[in-house]
C-alpha cells in the first residue's frame, strides 16, 4: 500500500463526513419548523420559556456559527449538556450529550466486533459446505442462504424477542452478535464458494488428489487457506453496515448502546443528544469503511495499484 491509496482514501472519508454531517445538520436545523416548539409536542410553551430554550441552545447565533460548534464538538467531544424539561422550566440534567453518547459505544463496538468474527466464521465454512455439494441439494443450499440473507437483523432480532425471549436473554451478547451476523455471513458465502470451488480445481489441488488425499482434506485444509484473503475483506467490508444494522437491534433487545440512547433521546425529543448520536454513529461507520479498505488493499495488492 503506498503513501498516495492511503491518502486518496483517508481524504476522501473526511470529506463524506464533514458532506453527511453538514447536511444532517443543515435538514435538521433550517428545514421550516422551530425545532424548540417541536420538544413540546401539541403544548403550548411560554414565549419566556422558549427564549430560555433559544439561549441554552445557542439557536439564535448565524447558522454558520452552528454548525462549526457542532462539527468542533465532535472533535473535542464537547456537545454540551443534556438539558431536561420539567413543569418548572428548563435544567441542565448534570451529563453531557458526549459523556452520554460515548458511554454506548463500548456496548456497541463489543456487540460488532463479535459480529465481525461470526460472519467470517461462518461465512468461510458455508462457501465451504457449498463447495462440495452439487445438483439438488446445492441449489436447496443457495436458496436457503438467500432467503436468510433477504430477512434484515432486526426482523431476525424482534421474531427472536417474541419467540424464544429466555433464549436471547440467555445468550446476551451473543444473541445481538448473532443477529448482525446473520445476513453478511450468508453475503460472504455466496461471494466466497465460487473462489473455493474454483482453488480446488487448480494444479496444486490436482496434485493434492493425485497423492492420495480425500476431497474432504483438500477442500478445508488446503483449497480453503488461499480464499482466507478474500473472505476476511469481505466480513470487514462489512463492518460500517453492521454498526448501523446494530443501532436498531439493540432497542429490540433492550441492551444499552448507541442504539437505545438514539431511540431515547427521540422519544424525549433531545436534538442535541440525537445529532451527538448520529453523527457519532456516522463517523465510526466511515472510519471502519477505511479501515476496512486499508486491510483490502494491504491483503490484496492488485486492489491497490487500481
Amino acid at each position: 500500500m503506498n503513501a498516495r491509496s492511503f491518502a486518496t482514501r483517508l481524504v476522501w472519508t473526511v470529506v463524506s463526513m464533514l458532506a453527511f454531517l453538514t447536511v444532517m445538520h443543515a435538514v435538521f436545523y433550517l428545514l421550516p419548523g422551530d425545532p424548540v416548539r417541536a420538544l413540546f409536542g401539541f403544548r403550548s410553551p411560554g414565549e419566556e420559556l422558549l427564549s430560555e430554550l433559544r439561549e441554552a441552545f445557542r439557536l439564535d447565533d448565524p447558522y454558520p456559527v452552528q454548525l462549526g460548534r457542532y462539527l468542533a464538538g465532535l472533535v473535542t467531544g464537547d456537545l454540551g449538556p443534556v438539558y431536561r424539561l420539567s413543569p418548572n422550566g428548563l435544567s441542565a440534567s448534570g451529563t453531557t450529550v458526549s459523556g452520554v453518547v460515548w458511554a454506548s459505544v463500548p456496548s456497541t463496538l463489543r456487540m460488532v466486533g463479535l459480529a465481525v468474527v461470526l460472519q467470517t466464521a461462518v461465512g468461510t465454512a458455508l462457501s465451504g459446505v457449498l463447495s462440495g455439494v452439487s445438483g439438488r441439494r446445492a441449489v436447496a443450499f443457495k436458496a436457503g442462504v438467500a432467503l436468510l440473507i433477504a430477512v434484515p437483523s432486526f426482523v431476525l432480532a424482534s421474531l427472536a424477542q417474541i419467540g424464544v425471549p429466555w433464549l436471547v436473554d440467555a445468550l446476551g451478547l451473543l444473541a445481538g452478535a448473532a443477529f448482525l451476523a446473520a445476513v453478511p455471513s450468508g453475503m460472504v458465502a455466496l461471494i466466497g464458494y465460487p473462489l473455493v470451488r474454483d482453488t480446488r480445481r487448480s494444479d496444486f489441488a490436482r496434485r493434492a488428489f493425485a497423492s492420495g488425499m480425500s476431497d474432504r482434506r483438500v477442500r478445508w485444509i488446503h483449497t480453503m487457506r488461499p480464499t482466507m484473503g478474500t473472505m476476511v475483506t469481505l466480513g470487514a467490508a462489512e463492518t460500517g453496515n453492521l454498526l448501523t444494522a446494530a443501532v436498531l437491534v439493540e432497542p429490540i433487545l433492550g441492551r444499552q448502546g448507541l442504539g437505545s440512547v438514539l431511540i431515547a433521546a427521540m422519544n424525549a425529543r433531545q436534538g442535541p443528544t440525537i445529532l451527538g448520536a448520529v453523527g457519532t454513529a456516522f463517523v465510526l461507520v466511515a472510519t471502519m469503511n477505511l479501515a476496512a479498505d486499508l486491510l483490502t488493499m494491504r491483503l490484496d495488492p492488485r486492489i491497490d495499484a487500481l
